[in-house]
């Protein structure tokens, strides 16, 4: 395993992972939805061979997959948060 993938998996919260990935986030969002984000990140980087890739690609595809993670459920929080004006 690359020496990345060993320093990810030594974090233990959200917020790491994020900030270790530079993913910007809102923190209402994590509070709400981290176990579920953190979910979908695995299974999304889980379809990827990460050994076949160099650590900048493994960075690269891991902060996409944790960005597109992340939007799945900022948009779930946004539309729960809309109130449509009277």
């Amino acid at each position: 395993m690359c020496d990345f993938m060993e320093k990810l998996d030594t974090l233990s919260t959200a917020e790491e992972i994020f900030d270790v990935l530079d993913v910007p986030y809102e923190r209402s969002v994590i509070k709400i939805n981290r176990l579920n984000i953190l979910k979908h990140f695995q299974r999304y980087i889980s379809a990827f061979s990460l050994e076949e890739f160099n650590e900048f690609e493994q960075r690269h595809l891991c902060r996409a997959q944790l960005t597109r993670a992340y939007y799945d459920f900022s948009l779930i929080s946004n539309e729960s948060n809309y109130r449509p004006q009277k």
